[in-house]
């Protein structure tokens, strides 16, 4: 019954713009609640309290959620640049290791895989909802699923925060799945399948931690 339903997710043309839509409605909802529900104004108001005079202060909360529905339409855009790097470089992937694929099958894969991404968001507002007293920068902060939550971070150069937040358990199950997705959606052994992974999407990951911890050093 799962290996039928995931061929017929796979194997659908337009599964992956389905998939988008309600990704990007569960990450809209979410996001609202966040905003709205978690982060309160008396939450908000403490953050920015010791910064600003009483008066700014009143004037930043008034125009918090000014430009909140802009963020609201662009949320399947900002979710489809992601998918559509990851399809592309497994996509060349496969054309170098002569995978017969096609794009949208890929694509399918991976905006599937795209669901594991909200599971963390989830359980801290979760986490939050149940919690009387915290601050901004608690709610921001708050990643345990995640090394770098239980290190000190004032210890670490700020270039290594980046690839040390990466080491974490939906990347791990993300990791984990892709490999399954690939050796299902592509027909192939468990060993092709990881190299194919380590080739692609593993070889993209090391050079985006790359990328964003040279920024760091740039800009600090």
């Amino acid at each position: 019954m799962g290996k039928k339903l995931f061929a017929n997710i796979i194997n659908n043309k337009y599964s992956w713009l389905y998939l988008l839509l309600s990704i990007s409605i569960i990450s809209v909802v979410l996001s609202y609640i966040s905003n709205h529900l978690i982060i309160t104004d008396a939450v908000y108001k403490e953050s920015v309290v010791e910064r600003f005079s009483r008066g700014k202060v009143q004037y930043i909360i008034s125009k918090r959620f000014n430009y909140e529905w802009i963020n609201y339409l662009l949320s399947p855009v900002f979710k489809l640049i992601p998918i559509l790097i990851i399809s592309l470089t497994i996509l060349i992937g496969a054309y170098l290791n002569s995978y017969k694929i096609k794009f949208f099958q890929i694509l399918n894969l991976i905006t599937l895989l795209s669901v594991i991404n909200l599971i963390p968001y989830i359980y801290k507002i979760w986490v939050f909802y149940n919690m009387a007293d915290f601050s901004l920068q608690d709610y921001r902060n708050f990643s345990p699923h995640s090394l770098i939550y239980y290190l000190r971070k004032e210890n670490l150069p700020k270039w290594s925060l980046y690839p040390i937040y990466l080491i974490n358990i939906e990347k791990l199950l993300y990791c984990i799945s892709l490999i399954i997705g690939i050796k299902y959606t592509f027909k192939i052994n468990l060993y092709k399948s990881i190299l194919l992974f380590i080739q692609t999407y593993f070889v993209l990951l090391l050079f985006w931690a790359v990328f964003i911890s040279l920024i760091i050093i740039l800009l600090s």
